[in-house]
């Protein structure tokens, strides 16, 4: 794939805005029980989770995982939410009191804040719960600002899982979040809601938190290929889904994530606050170099690194002052695509510093301020609006390496060079989070 298509997937991911919609957030207290989840199936016909097999239920492990009430487009970030909660509790880490609403509040700006100096996507038409996001927002916001004491760990993401691999994560995440098409292929059997779409488009984010190998094919309104089912937790929604209902087997989930998040850390930075786009600084070599000058003092812990590809591996170096001697170096392999912070084996007491990655693949960079025309969701549909999105890109903070020299990624000529002058003048910051403890 060549640089400018590279580019143009990265906008799109900006743009292409998940639609679901509902008013108002609020939390629905559940029982950790299966049983309650379905008080009105005929057990008769089928009573799940009753062979541990080829059965499992992350509630029944006693999660305590709310039922979100998302906003008008919430369900990225309220999934998110319960995502975190369920992997923090399996684990045994804490419990993370955070809400969808919060994730939005960081990533939308009020329009009377233009002023401020702040990057980040301003609503210039109405307010930030009629505009949708995804997950690289999720990833953005959570990375390097602690929420109520936490900050994203790692984001595995899987392109079109397998069913071994998905239940793999349930058991391990407890509440991976998927993406599915919220309005086809539902029905009601014996008191079970189910869904079985056959279609490949997706408008939604829920959680998927078991699984039946059991479940009767013949409960979905078009049969299914075979026996089995995916339990999934939802955010309730205006078109009768229920909080919790059973998708067939033969639906296939394009997209699946897993959030992390730890409470190691105090602080945080992050150069490049919003993903626009991905670009391949390689130049044929396979291997793209970038780097931010932090000017912070404290102690420098860990690295955020965002990888598009499905195996990245990479070195992060931290030199001293800039582009100084330097201080320490890690590499590895990440096995996923996704988010993975990287914990320096000693902390590092720095006032100022340079930090280095080198990684195969591309990297995400915030590109340039600029009106993106996109959709603001209303009960009766969705109708046209606009984001101011805005960046402050400084001189002599974030350079590349373009055939062995740092160039500042202030340089106008830089983006002909790397050839995504066609999709924008100025690459910007690169996304690159540092924490500190």
């Amino acid at each position: 794939m060549n640089r400018n298509s590279l580019m143009r997937r990265g906008i799109a991911m900006l743009l292409i805005l998940s639609t679901t919609s509902f008013a108002g957030c609020k939390k629905e207290k559940k029982k950790a029980n299966h049983n309650d989840l379905f008080p009105n199936a005929d057990t008769e016909y089928f009573t799940p989770f009753q062979n541990e097999k080829t059965s499992y239920c992350s509630l029944d492990e006693g999660l305590d995982l709310p039922v979100y009430t998302q906003g008008m487009s919430g369900c990225f970030a309220f999934s998110a939410v319960t995502s975190v909660q369920a992997y923090l509790q399996k684990n045994k880490i804490g419990n993370w009191e955070a809400t969808g609403e919060e994730i939005f509040d960081r990533m939308y700006c009020a329009k009377e804040d233009m002023s401020s100096g702040k990057d980040g996507m301003y609503v210039t038409i109405g307010n930030k719960s009629e505009y949708g996001g995804n997950p690289l927002h999720v990833f953005d916001v959570l990375c390097s600002d602690p929420l109520h004491g936490y900050v994203l760990s790692d984001a595995k993401r899987l392109l079109n899982p397998k069913i071994d691999e998905l239940k793999e994560w349930v058991r391990e995440y407890g509440a991976p979040v998927v993406a599915i098409n919220l309005e086809s292929g539902y029905s009601r059997s014996h008191g079970y809601p189910t869904q079985n779409y056959k279609g490949t488009e997706t408008n939604h984010f829920l959680c998927v938190i078991g699984w039946d190998d059991d479940f009767p094919a013949d409960a979905f309104s078009t049969k299914a290929s075979r026996n089995g089912a995916w339990l999934v937790q939802n955010t309730i929604t205006p078109l009768n889904t229920p909080a919790y209902y059973w998708v067939s087997y033969d639906v296939q989930f394009p997209l699946a994530i897993s959030y992390q998040m730890t409470n190691s850390y105090s602080s945080g930075e992050n150069h490049g606050s919003a993903l626009i786009g991905n670009i391949d600084l390689s130049l044929g070599s396979g291997e793209s170099t970038y780097a931010s000058i932090i000017r912070h003092e404290g102690k420098l812990s860990a690295v955020g690194i965002f990888s598009e590809e499905e195996t990245c591996t990479y070195e992060v170096e931290i030199l001293d002052g800039k582009f100084g001697q330097s201080l320490a170096k890690v590499s590895g392999k990440m096995e996923h695509a996704g988010y993975h912070l990287v914990t320096l084996d000693t902390p590092l007491s720095v006032k100022e510093c340079t930090v280095v990655i080198r990684k195969t693949g591309t990297v995400y960079f915030e590109g340039e301020s600029m009106t993106v025309p996109t959709k603001r969701f209303f009960y009766s549909g969705a109708v046209e609006g606009e984001l101011e999105y805005v960046t402050h890109t400084e001189p002599n903070t974030s350079f590349v390496l373009v055939d062995g020299e740092w160039i500042d990624v202030t340089d106008e000529s830089l983006s002909e060079k790397l050839g995504v002058s066609e999709y924008t003048k100025m690459i910007g910051d690169p996304f690159l989070p540092v924490l500190f403890s």
